[in-house]
């Protein structure tokens, strides 16, 4: 139940902590371990304080330059931030802070396809009319 194409994102540790929310989508940016930009959009909202954020990946036409992490026998990486960084944070890049994370246990997926069958029940309507 670890997915591996679907909403893969990187969970970082910031060197500080927010002094601004951040909404959810904002777009966050970093670089790979080879120094290509990665550009990412931020999972959920955050608000001052938090020193843990969720950074989901791009889905591109070319696979080959995405994250693809999870439940994956042949994980890709290219697309992945690097282990180390600075990530640019807003429209605008209004925000730059450093973080870290391991990006072999940091690097998950927010949807898997158990996923959409332990959840079917709670978003099936029932008791309407033409159902």
């Amino acid at each position: 139940n670890e997915g591996g194409h679907s909403k893969s994102y990187a969970e970082v540790v910031l060197a500080s902590a927010l002094t601004s929310a951040i909404i959810k989508d904002d777009p966050i940016t970093g670089k790979n371990a080879e120094g290509n930009e990665v550009v990412g959009k931020a999972y959920e909202a955050y608000v001052p304080g938090v020193s843990v954020i969720k950074v989901l990946y791009p889905t591109t036409d070319t696979q080959a330059s995405e994250c693809q992490v999870g439940g994956l026998v042949d994980t890709t990486m290219g697309g992945c931030f690097a282990a180390t960084g600075n990530l640019t944070i807003g429209v605008g890049g209004n925000h730059t802070i450093a973080y870290t994370y391991n990006s072999t246990e940091d690097n998950n997926n927010g949807r898997t396809f158990a996923g959409f069958s332990t959840g079917a029940k709670e978003k099936m309507r029932e008791n309407c009319t033409g159902c």
